[in-house]
């Protein structure tokens, strides 16, 4: 990246930049895969052989989903409807094992605002 000066008046002067400097700064759909690859860590977002997303033999995920579903609405009735994304994570965070004791006591989901 090129350097950015400042002169005496307190001016600050940027030199041209290339396009690849632009690509970094702002890269294509392509190039911000090969920028910054994503993150998944978690049994959330696992899926099997087939492509198809794991979910937690033992749950009291559904129940939670459940209540979501009849009791959440917005203010003018519609439902608040969670995404599959949303939904896989509630199942897993609820997920208990054969004990009846939960799997996880602790969760972290970060999206960008507006998610």
């Amino acid at each position: 990246m090129p350097n950015t000066s400042q002169n005496p008046e307190g001016v600050i002067i940027t030199p041209s930049l290339t396009l690849e400097d632009l690509e970094q700064i702002e890269p294509s759909a392509e190039n911000a895969l090969k920028y910054f690859p994503p993150t998944f860590i978690g049994p959330t977002w696992q899926k099997d052989e087939k492509g198809q997303w794991l979910l937690p033999e033992h749950t009291l995920g559904w129940e939670i989903l459940g209540w979501v579903a009849e009791w959440l609405t917005f203010s003018d009735g519609r439902p608040f409807i969670l995404t599959p994304e949303q939904a896989r994570f509630v199942l897993w965070f609820y997920a208990i094992d054969h004990r009846g004791k939960f799997s996880y006591r602790k969760a972290v989901l970060q999206r960008m605002k507006g998610w």
